[in-house]
């Protein structure tokens, strides 16, 4: 097996594999386009403090994302094809112009405290992707698509916490984009 730069051809990693072998297994490994390493590092977290630092595959297009957590205000009426009702959004950057193909240094993780403008609703908390240009959202201009299952925090309830997100935009076909993302710490363990 070989990994090799796309670019280049250069080959990156190579493992030989004996088909009498029953422990045929490929080591984790991290490699972040320069470099090639056992492991992913990254910062404990400190107390309850959130803290993130975000990737963007420039494959999945050069422009600039913003990422943010949009607290929903919400409701449910059966009745209509989408159930959920969002009534009122409230924005919160948690990174701002992030540039395709390069890590953002690590950042808190806030979410503001928000109470409900209308009787009868509830808040819920996302992390969302945008295009940081024409604040569309990033994959196929739709809200859901654009989401990353990332943990934000509670009060007194979380303890501190650190993620690193690696997002690409892909083309799944049918004129449509879907978005990958990983957790680097969740990965790599300690």
């Amino acid at each position: 097996m070989e990994l090799k730069r796309k670019s280049t051809g250069e080959t990156i990693y190579r493992q030989t594999f004996n088909i009498n072998d029953k422990q045929n297994i490929v080591p984790k490994f991290y490699f972040d386009g320069k470099q090639f390493s056992k492991s992913y590092t990254y910062p404990n977290p400190e107390g309850d403090e959130y803290i993130a630092n975000f990737y963007v595959e420039p494959s999945g297009g050069s422009t600039y994302v913003d990422i943010n957590i949009d607290v929903l205000e919400y409701y449910y009426d059966s009745t209509k094809a989408d159930p959920l009702v969002v009534v009122n959004t409230t924005t919160t950057p948690i990174a701002e112009h992030v540039k395709p193909g390069e890590w953002t240094s690590y950042l808190k993780v806030q979410v503001t405290m928000v109470s409900p403008q209308q009787s009868g609703t509830e808040l819920y908390p996302i992390v969302v992707v945008r295009d940081a240009k024409t604040k569309d959202y990033y994959v196929n201009k739709n809200r859901d698509e654009s989401t990353i299952n990332m943990e934000v925090p509670y009060d007194g309830v979380s303890p501190g916490k650190v993620q690193s997100v690696y997002l690409n935009r892909k083309w799944s076909g049918e004129n449509k984009f879907y978005l990958e993302a990983f957790d680097l710490v969740q990965l790599f363990p300690r």
